[in-house]
């Protein structure tokens, strides 16, 4: 085992790519938590997400195009309004995308308090649940 992310920031969440290049975490390091990505062997680390929403829980399409994560931007809520120190928000969590260059921000549901759902396999679509309503949402 070697360790690959140094400092005193919290890292957590990793998610490896599927064609196992990179990594995905979400990491605190200027009060809350942001998505990152860096290769394989720790190196070219970026941050893909900033400001005050709390952004986690990353997850790879299966062609390593877009990481799934969620978001506590459209709620406007910060680290303030977390009650404990895991950062989790609960109802006030959405679904966005990015593209692991950091481009290409999209949030996918409003409002939806919903988990990290797992893509499909043809990393074009994924389903989750939204008061007791199913729906699958496709991304172009």
């Amino acid at each position: 085992m070697r360790q690959i992310t140094f400092g005193e920031a919290e890292d957590d969440s990793p998610a490896w790519s599927p064609d196992g290049k990179k990594i995905a975490f979400a990491s605190v390091r200027n009060g809350v938590q942001q998505i990152f990505v860096m290769n394989a062997d720790g190196t070219d680390m970026r941050q893909l997400t900033s400001g005050n929403a709390e952004n986690i829980h990353p997850t790879w399409s299966p062609g390593s195009t877009r990481i799934l994560f969620n978001t506590t931007h459209s709620f406007g809520a910060t680290a303030a309004d977390v009650p404990s120190a895991n950062k989790v928000i609960g109802e006030k969590m959405d679904l966005a995308t990015i593209k692991p260059d950091g481009t290409d921000l999209k949030r996918i549901t409003t409002k939806a308090a919903t988990p990290t759902p797992p893509f499909h396999q043809t990393g074009t679509r994924f389903c989750i649940a939204v008061s007791k309503a199913r729906f699958c949402k496709f991304l172009s």
